[in-house]
């Protein structure tokens, strides 16, 4: 994919193709948590930089202004870590700020949740990558495995 200063450089139609396919995913998981919302943060896998952000559900302006920072830290970590694939890899709650697991290296982007439980950013991400082609099952599978996210297995049954 083209990029310039190592950011891809999309259409609106791959954006779009990115919400449409995000939102019954996000969707799911906050009609089950019945509550709250989170932000969804698309970067480039080389710099981390953000390429999209939006919001799902209805977060207050704490939540709001924290969720997006998560968001996007953990697509820069995953960038500057290039062997990994997961931010899981690189979790740290000892560190302040914490470093949570929710981003995904996909092959042109970085796809980053923050606003649920680390287990279901990772998940809603994971599914996204594979449903965009990003990443094949086998792949998110092993991901999933690693970070030790068995809320994968349900939700990816769901999408189905």
């Amino acid at each position: 994919m083209p990029s310039v200063l190592g950011i891809p450089t999309v259409g609106c139609g791959k954006l779009l193709e990115v919400l449409r396919t995000a939102g019954p995913i996000i969707t799911y998981i906050l009609d089950e948590k019945n509550q709250g919302g989170g932000i969804l943060c698309v970067a480039g896998p080389k710099t981390g930089l953000t390429i999209l952000l939006s919001i799902f559900g209805c977060l207050n302006a704490t939540d709001h202004g924290e969720y997006m920072l998560f968001a996007q830290e953990k697509a820069v970590r995953l960038a500057r870590n290039i062997t990994d694939f997961s931010s899981f890899q690189t979790r740290n709650l000892k560190t302040e700020p914490k470093k949570y697991g929710g981003a995904v290296r996909g092959r042109n982007f970085i796809f980053s949740f923050s606003g649920f439980t680390e287990e279901q950013d990772e998940a809603a991400m994971l599914a996204l990558a594979v449903k965009l082609e990003e990443i094949d099952l086998e792949q998110a599978r092993r991901i999933a495995e690693i970070s030790g996210n068995q809320y994968f297995s349900r939700l990816w049954g769901w999408t189905q």
